[in-house]
């Protein structure tokens, strides 16, 4: 069932009480309401099953459905969860879908917020289509979108944006916002549904593609190609860019599977001669069973020939300068005949490969 094709049903509520015997909501509720396994029901849904207006004011005078939102009911009187609140949402304003963070959390299962105004986990984000006069209430924030049809995936429960342009317009909602970490987080709206491997970076680029007006189109388009060549998380993104590219290093090769260790695993970034860089990142590398797994990952790699060496986000974000002077030196430990560059005035990284190599 296209819950998304039911139009708002608040002509229902005031048809006249037809002469129809009194009708069990249990009898309605197994194949309309559980939606994601939630009851969350439209009017219209419930008339088009049968029901009369006189049930639906039966039902909610017994507490039997409570409204959530205008022609939107729930089977409890409690406050709704999250669920059923994007559900209320979505049928309330439908055709809809979840948009932007909320069609993020909704695929992934994790929570994430927007900068400002609109950062509050409670605020569900909806995807309608232009020239609708909706009126929302304030935990509801609608957004026009012209491309509404082949901007939704329509079978998803409940519906939601496709990944691609969910992601796209939340990095550029970070990055509009100003705020000091705007890039990192666009970053990682950018990688997140690659990471969870709903999405590939042709799409993102074909849905940029779409877009006649985009802003930050060359930023966004630059860090798509990074994350295509397995920078996929926004700890490899800062270690290709503040790193190894701004200061001259070899290219490595990233997301690399390695079997020549007892067993198969994936290097983050390996470079010529056997050296592996691991990246740390704080989502995935926390508590006691990670930390004994990356140490066994840096004990095969000892075991295959690897030269393995695990940097973290203060390494590569608050002294990258240090950090590069430090891995040229191991580079040319290992036989690269190059030097690092300045990043900028007074970039410490030569002095500190200079002062390793002597030492």
């Amino acid at each position: 069932m296209h819950v998304h094709r039911y139009p708002q049903a608040t002509r229902h509520e005031l048809a006249p009480a037809g002469d129809a015997d009194p009708m069990d909501l249990s009898t309605v509720t197994p194949d309309l309401g559980r939606q994601s396994g939630v009851i969350v029901i439209a009017c219209s849904q419930l008339l088009d099953a049968g029901a009369q207006r006189h049930d639906i004011d039966r039902w909610l005078r017994r507490k039997e459905l409570a409204r959530v939102l205008p022609s939107v009911y729930a089977n409890h009187t409690g406050a709704p969860t999250r669920l059923q609140r994007d559900w209320a949402a979505v049928l309330f304003a439908a055709p809809a879908a979840l948009a932007w963070t909320s069609a993020v959390r909704a695929a992934s299962g994790q929570p994430t917020r927007l900068p400002g105004k609109w950062g509050d986990d409670g605020t569900v984000h909806l995807l309608v289509g232009p020239g609708r006069a909706l009126v929302a209430p304030p935990w509801i924030v609608l957004h026009r979108c012209t491309r509404l049809e082949s901007a939704v995936l329509w079978a998803s429960s409940p519906p939601r944006q496709r990944p691609e342009p969910a992601a796209i317009d939340v990095a550029v909602a970070h990055l509009r916002s100003g705020a000091h970490d705007a890039h990192l987080q666009a970053v990682a709206a950018l990688a997140e549904p690659l990471q969870g491997r709903r999405t590939t970076a042709e799409r993102m680029l074909n849905e940029i593609d779409t877009r006649a007006r985009l802003a930050h189109r060359r930023w966004i388009t630059e860090v798509v190609k990074d994350i295509a060549t397995g920078a996929a998380s926004v700890l490899e993104h800062g270690y290709l860019h503040r790193v190894e590219r701004a200061h001259g290093l070899p290219r490595a090769l990233r997301q690399v599977t390695d079997t020549t260790g007892p067993r198969v695993a994936v290097r983050d970034a390996l470079y010529p001669d056997r050296r592996a860089i691991e990246l740390d990142g704080r989502a995935f590398h926390q508590g006691a069973d990670r930390r004994d797994h990356d140490l066994e990952r840096d004990l095969d790699a000892s075991l295959a020939g690897l030269a393995s060496t695990r940097i973290g986000w203060a390494q590569v974000f608050d002294r990258p300068c240090l950090t590069a002077g430090k891995i040229s030196a191991l580079l040319a430990a290992d036989g690269w005949g190059g030097e690092p560059t300045e990043c900028r005035p007074g970039c410490r990284a030569p002095a500190v490969f200079r002062r390793t190599r002597a030492a």
